[in-house]
């Protein structure tokens, strides 16, 4: 099975998370949710409460994804910033947004009690932090906005913590959880309770027809009343979509350190900032650092972001060794918020992407906010996230970097740029890279016995130049997103063929 990157994180050996098997033949059900995280089990719980027949498509295992690879943490600010936000969008909007943020968290805590799903969940406060003076102006206007939303949130001088800082905002009741423990309890749940849920099953298409939706997967179709693409990056070709949404690349560290963290989630105010927290409650000498952020695909060295997380650890803690590292996508938007409601154009067809890095709240707001819609019960939150909304002021630059981003690469990575390589003769075991000859482009990886194996790098999906990520060991595409394993298998869509095989012989 490809896994979204080769390094593991903490999350795998703290869970205790069961298999299920894959869909077999064809199926009918009220609503097909595609996607096993947070997102489409959320929506999936919230259904089957109001009695529906759901099934849940995964196409690794729950959890595979972003979910399982994000660090925990579970807080009701918001990373653009407050003040920002009720600049481009209004008070009233921006009120609805944190409203769904501190629902959510809310919402984790009772069914992590209720289902005893012993995801470690815990309410502690949140910091955000300058450190120095040059951020102060900025977190006076943060302090005020989010006042101003009703946020509880508190003006301090001094964090507990013993690296320097000027000052900073806590936020008391923020939260802290295994993400992967929680996602495979509901799981748990969802399925004792009579839901369907089907891993190694790969959506590849779906269509609407007179009210009837259907969902075509590598094991068979499932057809229902409703479809909730709630896979972050299940855009299946909605290209009034996809032009609104980027790809990004976040890392992250798990460092053990001589003093004991204390237990409270910190962000700073740098760019990208870093945001960190105790591991568990158990492990008080294991600190999570998170951040490094940058566009899929456009890093020529992966690891970098991994030895700037070390060297941020290194600088606030006494490091006595790094545990664990690994790394995920998210996708942000034109916007800043996410798209959550139906597609423009369908009727039935449901989406939730574009969570910008806050998909542990946004995505359990988005499950609530779909299974909503699609049973026809008001929401509030609907007219802010509608997948549908135009906000040119507050998307124009974004959409037309995000444009030209594209067009940039889907031109220039193939008659502009140079390529990884000169010769395949530079590739080390565990190495990959594109490389041309006679005019042609080959994505070549060497395995650690030393074969090489030769792809086209021509993405599936819209036919961008994928680049190799050092630090995972993976295919990335920077028009999109979508990122393949060394071999050329699918790991995160929106493509949903493998890379094709190009053959070997003018390599060597």
């Amino acid at each position: 099975m490809p896994l979204p990157s080769q390094n593991q994180p903490y999350w795998i050996s703290q869970s205790n998370c069961r298999q299920f098997n894959v869909l077999d033949g064809d199926i009918d059900v009220d609503v097909a949710v595609v996607g096993g995280g947070i997102t489409g089990l959320t929506t999936a719980m919230v259904l089957q409460d109001l009695g529906k027949r759901v099934a849940v498509l995964e196409m690794m295992r729950v959890g595979g994804g972003t979910t399982g690879y994000s660090t925990g943490h579970l807080d009701n600010w918001l990373d653009e910033l407050w003040h920002v936000a009720i600049r481009k969008f209004g008070e009233s909007r921006a009120r609805l947004v944190a409203e769904a943020r501190t629902t959510a968290i809310d919402v984790i805590g009772r069914w992590d009690a209720e289902f005893n799903i012993n995801s470690d969940f815990r309410r502690i406060p949140g910091f955000l932090y300058a450190e120095d003076e040059s951020s102060a102006g900025e977190l006076e206007k943060e302090f005020k906005a989010s006042r101003s939303l009703g946020l509880n949130v508190e003006k301090i001088e001094k964090m507990p913590v013993s690296f320097p800082h000027a000052w900073a905002l806590m936020f008391p009741s923020m939260a802290r959880f295994n993400p992967l423990q929680y996602v495979c309890g509901l799981a748990r749940v969802f399925t004792e309770r009579g839901g369907l849920l089907c891993e190694l099953t790969r959506a590849e298409n779906f269509k609407e027809d007179n009210g009837e939706c259907s969902v075509a997967t590598n094991r068979g179709t499932v057809h229902a009343r409703a479809i909730a693409l709630a896979g972050h990056a299940a855009l299946f070709g909605l290209y009034t979509i996809e032009t609104r949404v980027y790809p990004y690349q976040s890392y992250v560290i798990a460092a053990r350190v001589e003093d004991p963290v204390p237990d409270f989630l910190m962000w700073d105010t740098a760019g990208p900032y870093h945001y960190t927290r105790r591991a568990s409650s158990a492990e008080k000498h294991l600190v999570i650092i998170g951040g490094a952020d940058h566009p899929t695909g456009q890093r020529t060295d992966t690891d970098q972001p991994f030895r700037q997380l070390e060297q941020y650890a290194r600088d606030h803690y006494h490091v006595q060794q790094i545990e664990h590292q690994w790394s995920h996508e998210y996708f942000t938007t034109a916007d800043t918020l996410p798209y959550i409601g139906r597609v423009p154009d369908y009727d039935n067809i449901y989406i939730a992407t574009g969570f910008s890095g806050d998909g542990l709240t946004f995505g359990t707001a988005a499950g609530i906010l779909m299974a909503d819609l699609i049973t026809g019960r008001p929401n509030e939150w609907a007219g802010v996230f509608t997948p549908a909304r135009v906000k040119p002021v507050a998307s124009a630059s974004r959409f037309t970097s995000g444009v030209f981003n594209m067009a940039w690469h889907y031109l220039g990575d193939r008659y502009i740029t140079g390529d990884d390589i000169r010769s395949v003769n530079q590739l080390k075991p565990g190495q990959g890279g594109v490389i041309t000859i006679e005019r042609e482009k080959y994505a070549v990886y060497r395995d650690e016995d030393g074969e090489l194996h030769s792809l086209s790098p021509v993405c599936q999906h819209m036919g961008c130049i994928v680049h190799w990520n050092n630090a995972e060991k993976t295919w990335d595409c920077p028009c999109h997103g979508g990122r393949y394993s060394c071999y050329g298998d699918v790991i995160t869509g929106p493509p949903k063929q493998p890379l094709a095989q190009k053959p070997i012989e003018q390599l060597v």
